[in-house]
């Protein structure tokens, strides 16, 4: 029997070729362990213990948009509680977003590569199909994603403007951080008076875990509709495959 010379594993132990102990190879070791999937899921209710951060960017001083947000119930005799986030676009141009820290004490290693799944639950009475102040109202798309270093806002002085650090890309236009969720409209019509929905939307992406075996997630809102949003984050999902 030929046995190609290649390290493998079998049974947790590694042998130096193919056919392993079927060829009477002894065994030169333990394998390592391989890296398990990790399962992170942030209820954006008052029970949570695990910390975010709400911010905003994408705009100069004299254009700043208005930002308020809550822990609270979830409208219209829809079960459990969200974060409601209302959100004041003044510049035709405003990203919103929540981030939070996925670490080692949430089962992830040091520079490993994973793919992430990643599904946001969220509610909106957003119509489609309407006019408004520089964009439709459902022009607020929604975008999220893994990375391996910090999502902050940055001041840039020479341009007197904020930005976001990680690289999302501009309202429909996704960056090569980001994945593209769709937007936060729930109607196909201009309905004044669409009633709370909810929403969930998903997507995958690679990413490396830092050093220290940090993954920051992150979703936001980019908006292009130059007034006012309101919606709710309930659920954020991501599950994280080892390369």
């Amino acid at each position: 029997m030929t046995c190609a010379s290649v390290l493998t594993c079998v049974n947790g132990l590694i042998y130096p070729s193919a056919c392993g102990p079927k060829n009477g190879d002894r065994p030169m070791g333990f394998c390592k362990p391989k890296p398990l999937k990790v399962n992170f899921i942030h209820k954006f209710g008052p029970d949570s213990k695990v910390p975010i951060v709400i911010d905003q960017s994408d705009f100069s001083p004299a254009t700043r948009g208005g930002l308020s947000y809550q822990i609270e119930n979830l409208p219209d005799g829809l079960r459990g509680s969200g974060l409601h986030i209302f959100a004041i676009n003044r510049s035709d141009d405003q990203w919103v977003f929540v981030s939070t820290k996925i670490g080692t004490e949430h089962g992830t290693k040091p520079n490993q590569e994973y793919t992430a799944s990643f599904t946001i639950s969220m509610v909106s009475k957003t119509p489609g199909g309407c006019f408004g102040v520089g964009g439709s109202p459902h022009s607020v798309y929604i975008k999220g994603g893994v990375v391996n270093t910090e999502p902050i806002v940055i001041y840039d002085e020479k341009r007197k403007y904020y930005k976001f650090s990680i690289n999302k890309g501009n309202q429909v236009n996704v960056g090569p951080d980001a994945i593209g969720l769709g937007d936060i409209g729930v109607s196909l019509d201009c309905n004044k008076n669409t009633p709370w929905t909810p929403i969930t939307r998903s997507g995958k992406m690679d990413v490396t875990a830092d050093e220290y075996g940090n993954i920051w997630a992150y979703v936001g809102t980019d908006s292009g509709f130059e007034a006012a949003s309101d919606y709710y984050y309930d659920h954020l999902v991501i599950s994280l495959q080892p390369k």
